[in-house]
């Protein structure tokens, strides 16, 4: 039967046959976090951030950090840096993109492993695991706001935005993926359908690709696609 050529976008996605490997770039140490902007790529490791160049280039220890660069983005031309250690609080490290710095702050939140910060707007969003809620930041850390979210139960959480007011959270532990407006805290979708979600990014506003985990019972190595606005 010929496929319906009248059928929404998101029903006439075909997924790719195969993939390979495009460019290869050994690091100082074993990357913990990375982030592309513009032109650069920027890798986050134990107590250093590399940068990696359109030319493949390495600049080893573009930055030195005191602890494990958990996670890295940049936005409006600077490079946002969460550091932590196991019992402490995060430090937030803020550069200009020559890897001058500008400001240092600690949130309130404690560090672990897998835990991510993201930018919404100009606000900085960091989900505390240990009182099950997302908490808010300004650009200069000062704390705007929680929102409770018992769902923040585990400590593989990832976080991507959806436009500039809502954020998309998912759970490994429990196999849930929710979108939360954080104007409002109100949860606009709660969804089931991906089974150990583990990384989380939004495509063009309009769709949320999750990769998921082990499954009982045998490995479950897949992308599942929700759309942005229903789940």
């Amino acid at each position: 039967m010929p496929v319906n050529s009248s059928l929404p976008p998101h029903l006439n996605i075909v997924p790719p046959s195969s993939m390979s490997l495009l460019r290869e770039c050994k690091v100082s140490r074993a990357p913990e976090s990375v982030c592309h902007y513009q032109c650069d790529t920027y890798v986050g490791c134990d107590g250093s951030v590399d940068r990696i160049s359109e030319d493949r280039q390495v600049q080893n220890k573009f930055l030195t950090v005191d602890k494990y660069a958990s996670d890295l983005t940049v936005y409006m031309n600077e490079l946002y840096v969460m550091v932590g250690k196991d019992g402490a609080n995060f430090c937030i490290l803020k550069f200009d993109l020559s890897g001058k710095p500008i400001s240092r702050w600690i949130s309130s939140v404690r560090y672990f492993n897998y835990n991510k910060l993201l930018i919404i707007g100009d606000r900085i969003v960091i989900p505390d695991i240990l009182n099950r809620q997302i908490v808010l930041y300004s650009l200069y850390g000062h704390q705007l706001m929680h929102i409770s979210c018992d769902l923040c139960t585990g400590q593989h959480i990832r976080m991507t935005a959806v436009g500039d007011n809502s954020v998309v959270v998912s759970v490994y532990e429990n196999s849930t993926v929710l979108r939360i407006d954080v104007n409002t805290a109100e949860v606009l979708w709660k969804s089931n359908h991906v089974v150990r979600p583990q990384g989380t990014v939004c495509y063009n506003n309009k769709y949320v690709l999750i990769s998921s985990g082990v499954e009982a019972g045998g490995n479950r190595r897949q992308i599942s696609i929700l759309m942005a606005d229903t789940g």
